[in-house]
């Protein structure tokens, strides 16, 4: 059952489904950045795009991207380790105060239509 990642108002295409994995320490330290990373079913058995994270460090600061695929939307946090950063987008997932922007491919798709 899905706790934190929430149902889009519309669907455009369905995905395979993913298999079960192993989170380890790091689902029980980022519950919510897990869950968007894994939930690949809803509660009705419909299937759902899972979500990407990307990790990166520029100008000495690190900074985490949660990349919604099923809602076409990402989130951003950044903080001086990577386990801040990671905190900060947890924290913000997790107590629906994140900063979604629209994500770049759900941009492109609104610009053909």
């Amino acid at each position: 059952m899905a706790k934190f990642a929430s149902r889009p108002a519309e669907r455009n295409g369905e995905s395979a489904a993913a298999a079960l994995v192993d989170s380890g320490v790091v689902g029980t330290r980022y519950p919510a950045l897990v869950e968007y990373l894994t939930l690949d079913r809803w509660d009705d058995g419909e299937s759902r795009r899972t979500a990407t994270l990307l990790l990166f460090c520029e100008a000495g600061r690190w900074t985490a991207c949660l990349n919604d695929r099923e809602c076409g939307r990402s989130a951003w946090a950044s903080g001086d380790t990577p386990e801040a950063a990671l905190d900060a987008l947890e924290d913000g997932i997790a107590n629906d105060c994140a900063a979604w922007r629209v994500s770049g491919q759900q941009k492109f798709e609104k610009r053909r239509k």
